[in-house]
């Protein structure tokens, strides 16, 4: 969940996500409760790294990217 908050303007990224899927992340979070300290104990033992892109991930949607992309031109949507 994205949430802005104005004056001055705060992007905060709400994530609910379990201690296993934490294993592999991208980012430093911050943690605003973690009473076991268990979270915390997972972000020290791992590192935050973005996976090298997998090609044919990228292969497989390339075509309707570039389709959605030219309607939003064709619209006029740049």
């Amino acid at each position: 969940m994205i949430c802005l908050y104005d004056d001055p303007l705060l992007h905060v990224d709400l994530k609910f996500i379990t201690l296993d899927e934490f294993w592999e992340r991208v980012e430093h979070p911050v943690v605003l409760l973690d009473t076991e300290q268990a979270l915390q104990n997972l972000i020290n033992a791992t590192k935050a790294e973005f996976p090298m892109p997998d090609y044919q991930w990228i292969e497989d949607r390339f075509w309707t990217w570039i389709h959605y992309a030219l309607l939003k031109i064709g619209r006029g949507e740049y």
